[in-house]
């Protein structure tokens, strides 16, 4: 009797053991595999703010009276938004002007000077449409490891699209949000956002963009087929047009003459 019960105890007691973990605690296999199946989600889900950056486009005096008043703050608090967004994760902004135009709002300028104490704030002037032509902004986005650009500002349909044109003849990927740009109403074209949609990862409110941002999700929700920005009538500002002796296009890479 002693002996079949002492057999029965040890039998008893290694069945306990082999549903000990290796740091001694009693964890059930299928809470063990909930466990590591949650720590696969939570790495998969974690936003990359280092790989985005905020491109603020032509916000000046000049081009903000062609815009009417409710619009207007409409755009520039959509815009105020994502700067707090910026500030709050440490995300990069270029805060672009074009050549001769004058300075950036100053309904901008709070969150800008806060950017810039933070080192979060570069400053690039362009003499042209598209932000990449003529400054240095191809490489300083690439300095910085940044794959996609939040585009937000003015025009929608000239220096905005011309910019998004730039951003992926350099090789990045552009988000937009038509909360964040604008067109004279009397242009009458919809801020041009079927080129968008079908360019780059668009979405009507802004705050849907910062979402997919924040879930690090920015790829799984771009566009699958989105179609090439350079088989189409290239669209010039009155500004641009009065520049065409400095435009010097660069060659297209390779991924984009196929």
């Amino acid at each position: 009797m002693k002996c079949s019960f002492l057999k029965k105890g040890l039998v008893n007691l290694f069945l306990l053991a082999s549903l000990v973990n290796t740091s001694g605690f009693y964890l059930p296999t299928n809470q063990n595999t909930s466990a590591e199946n949650a720590t696969v989600n939570i790495k998969q889900t974690i936003p990359h703010y280092d790989n985005i950056a905020v491109l603020l486009i032509d916000m000046q005096y000049s081009f903000m009276d062609d815009l009417d008043g409710a619009e207007r703050q409409e755009l520039v608090a959509n815009q105020n938004n994502v700067l707090d967004y910026c500030k709050e994760h440490g995300i990069s902004v270029y805060e672009i002007k074009y050549l001769g135009e004058g300075d950036t709002i100053n309904s901008l300028q709070g969150r800008l000077k806060e950017l810039e104490q933070a080192g979060n704030l570069h400053q690039i002037t362009k003499p042209w449409d598209d932000s990449f032509q003529r400054t240095d902004l191809a490489d300083q986005l690439t300095n910085e490891n940044i794959e996609y650009v939040l585009l937000m500002g003015l025009y929608a349909s000239a220096c905005v699209e011309g910019t998004g044109k730039g951003t992926l003849r350099n090789g990045f990927q552009f988000l937009t949000s038509r909360s964040l740009i604008a067109d004279p109403d009397y242009w009458g074209n919809d801020e041009n956002i079927e080129w968008f949609r079908t360019r780059g990862l668009h979405r009507d409110k802004y705050t849907d963009l910062l979402n997919i941002i924040s879930t690090g999700s920015i790829e799984k929700n771009m566009p699958k087929k989105l179609l090439p920005y350079w088989k189409e009538e290239i669209k010039f500002s009155p500004i641009a047009k009065s520049r065409k002796d400095i435009y010097t296009p660069k060659v297209l890479s390779s991924s984009y003459q196929k």
